[in-house]
């Protein structure tokens, strides 16, 4: 709550100290629109009385209001006090969140206003774009986009995914707008044409993480779950493909490593077991090509720890499969070796790399299939030298 309320009293106070005035180029039409009257000399609200903001006893900084923003916000307590939802009450909510965005307790009892006056939800949707255009890492915006959603039996899905291209065009990587879209597709089963949208965001910025993350969720939540035999195996191997070639055009992009290792979680058993063939060959093979590229060699690690941890457990394989996924100790002696390696190529994470070599190295110790004793890298402290040794 401390939290919730210092956050909010540091963007009130920057919203009151820098609202943006419309800018009015006629000097004649600047001259006619009327002055901000306070909320203390307007009749229509002469019954209701102001709540200031209490700050508690001992205020030791005091922040330095803008009379605007104090008068609006002490009617605009006060006529929550009543629990009035009125249209006047609308109004003066859409004045506290003009002068702070960020005032979650506006956004809300708007949404109550609006629900209590029965009013039009597009009408809103449509009012309130331009505010969140201006402001589009405003999270209580998008969140007062989808409670009205939720609320609207005439929700339009193409408009909604139509503002948040527009929010992206600003900023790729906006993390609220990806979030929304997730939110609006996977609530309203809105995936077709997903896939092709994504990938064109891929093709403009191939780094994009959050596009990346975006096509994971696709397969996770919506295509493997509907395809199975040989048409998952194919949209698989597609995309499997799809990614290297990305892989390829940019070696040491982290974002497509990580998206085709982590499509092997969405498998199982001998699936499992060929996707993670196929990919350790891609890995050692680009490592071959590129050999300072740290990614391929921080995938292949994963595979093989992954290997290893279900060698002895998986099922269903031929005889040649079984053949080549060798034991769990000789996967993790192999991935000891990348995580050595690892140690040199990767020098910021050279502790944890030290710190996945260690791990491994007490399981095939506990197994008793190696009698090897580790020792850290230079880079680990006296003190965590002493526990190893112990």
């Amino acid at each position: 709550f401390f939290f919730d309320c210092c956050v909010c009293a540091c963007m009130a106070s920057h919203a009151s100290a820098k609202t943006v005035e419309p800018v009015v180029e006629d000097k004649d039409a600047a001259d006619e629109c009327p002055a901000w009257i306070p909320y203390d000399q307007r009749p229509d609200w002469a019954d209701v009385m102001a709540v200031p903001q209490d700050d508690g006893p001992h205020n030791v900084v005091r922040i330095d209001y803008t009379p605007e923003f104090s008068s609006t916000m002490d009617y605009f307590r006060g006529i929550m006090a009543r629990g009035e939802k009125s249209m006047r009450a609308l109004a003066i909510t859409a004045e506290a969140s003009r002068l702070n965005p960020g005032n979650y307790v506006a956004w809300w009892y708007r949404r109550q206003c609006l629900l209590a006056l029965g009013c039009d939800f597009q009408e809103e949707l449509e009012w309130m774009r331009p505010q969140l255009m201006a402001c589009p890492k405003n999270y209580q915006m998008w969140f007062h986009r989808r409670e009205l959603i939720i609320h609207d039996p005439n929700r339009d899905i193409v408009q909604e995914k139509a503002l948040i291209d527009a929010a992206l065009d600003d900023d790729s990587k906006n993390y609220h707008s990806w979030c929304h879209r997730r939110w609006l597709v996977q609530t309203y089963g809105a995936y077709d044409g997903e896939l092709d949208w994504v990938a064109d965001m891929l093709q403009i910025d191939v780094r994009n993480n959050s596009a990346w993350n975006y096509r994971y969720f696709l397969m996770d939540c919506h295509i493997l779950k509907v395809l199975e035999g040989e048409e998952r195996t194919q949209v698989l191997h597609r995309e499997f493909q799809w990614a290297m070639q990305a892989i390829e055009a940019a070696p040491n992009n982290e974002s497509p490593h990580n998206y085709l290792f982590g499509l092997s979680s969405l498998l199982l058993d001998a699936a499992l077991i060929l996707y993670l063939k196929n990919l350790i060959k891609a890995m050692v093979d680009l490592g071959t090509a590129q050999p300072n590229c740290v990614f391929a060699r921080t995938t292949l690690f994963q595979c093989l720890d992954k290997l290893g941890s279900i060698a002895e457990t998986t099922t269903g394989l031929d005889s040649a499969t079984v053949q080549w996924l060798g034991s769990k100790v000789e996967n993790y002696q192999h991935a000891v070796a990348v995580a050595k390696e690892l140690q040199t190529m990767d020098r910021i994470r050279k502790k944890y790399w030290w710190y996945q070599q260690r791990r491994l190295e007490q399981e095939l110790q506990e197994s008793g299939s190696a009698d090897v004793l580790v020792e850290p890298p230079e880079c680990v402290s006296g003190a965590t030298k002493s526990s190893v040794s112990a």
